[in-house]
């Protein structure tokens, strides 16, 4: 039964929230298919590159953090991995899928599944850090323009939280003092598995070169991303302050982890709700198509890699699927 829930919740929540936007935005489509149709082809292109690009960084912020942990799989493995996790986004839930794949791999290649997973988690709350800072420098930046307080209040809370959870990972004594919540995991042998990933995670407090190299990667890649949007704003003649999309996008890929089919549904209605009072929903629809359209294209570079790569890349569905229930990544 949790198996089923696991696989069909996502799914509704994603076909819920995809027929929900649609309906509201009914009398827009033509609208929309007119904005996409007159969209700058050169611009969409060089926004893909530009995603393209960050597959690279995250492949090289990946090997970093598994070199690490003492597995040595090398760039190009780390790089070809990433493009696959785009791949097996489009059929494993949440946009967290593919990190199940580069867990499943590392482990299954080295036999250490602790640290592979634990530096996979770390790989993505890096992500979450810099999300955090480029929303609050963002936020400092605009200041009196920024007359949203829901916005302002949600950058305030997202960065406590990421900076609760650093604390809690980095600082052993802190973390001591929150065993209570121990009591979730019911079974002792949920608990041990915890305490080990929560541990090998710890390793990092002491690895500060590590630590430092994989932020500015993680800083340069977000920057990176966003500049890709910026890009296809530009390609739909959306005009909009770089600052707010260095608001906005941190905001939206923290929803898009929301349980959903690789963030579908979740992420078109936040860009539609951030976006569509600057510069009309319509746009913003727009957007979140070519974004997605872009998505999909990496996804399908991660196919292809597979294809070339299968060889090498021997991943059982059955047996990923396994590794996530018994891993909980």
């Amino acid at each position: 039964m949790k198996k089923v829930l696991h696989k069909i919740i996502p799914f509704l929540v994603s076909m819920l929230l995809l027929g929900t936007l649609f309906f509201v935005m009914r009398g827009s489509i033509p609208s929309i298919i007119a904005t996409l149709k007159a969209a700058h082809r050169g611009y969409f292109i060089l926004a893909a590159v530009i995603f393209m690009w960050t597959g690279l960084i995250l492949g090289c912020r990946l090997n970093l953090l598994l070199n690490a942990q003492g597995i040595n799989l090398g760039p190009k493995t780390s790089i070809a991995l990433v493009y696959i996790g785009y791949f097996f986004n489009n059929f494993l839930p949440t946009a967290i899928g593919g990190d199940i794949v580069k867990a499943y791999y590392a482990s299954k290649t080295t036999h250490k599944k602790i640290e592979a997973v634990s530096a996979v988690i770390v790989d993505r709350f890096l992500g979450l850090i810099s999300y955090a800072a480029l929303a609050m420098i963002a936020t400092i930046a605009l200041g009196s323009q920024l007359d949203n307080p829901n916005i302002k209040w949600s950058v305030i809370v997202i960065g406590t939280v990421i900076a609760m959870l650093a604390l809690f990972f980095a600082n052993p004594g802190f973390a001591k003092k929150l065993t209570f919540l121990s009591r979730i995991l019911i079974f002792d042998y949920v608990r041990h598995k915890a305490a080990q990933i929560y541990y090998s995670i710890n390793s990092y407090a002491g690895k500060k070169e590590t630590i430092l190299k994989t932020m500015g990667l993680s800083v340069l890649l977000q920057l990176s991303a966003i500049t890709a949007i910026y890009i296809l704003l530009l390609s739909i003649d959306a005009h909009i302050k770089f600052v707010l999309v260095l608001l906005f996008m941190p905001i939206i890929g923290i929803i898009s982890m929301i349980p959903s089919v690789n963030g579908l549904g979740v992420r078109e209605g936040a860009v539609v709700l951030l976006f569509g009072p600057i510069i009309g929903r319509e746009k913003a629809f727009a957007l979140s198509i070519l974004f997605l359209a872009i998505l999909f294209i990496m996804g399908m570079m991660g196919g292809l890699v597979y294809i070339f790569l299968r060889n090498r890349f021997k991943l059982n569905i059955s047996e990923i699927t396994d590794f996530e229930e018994t891993s909980d990544v």
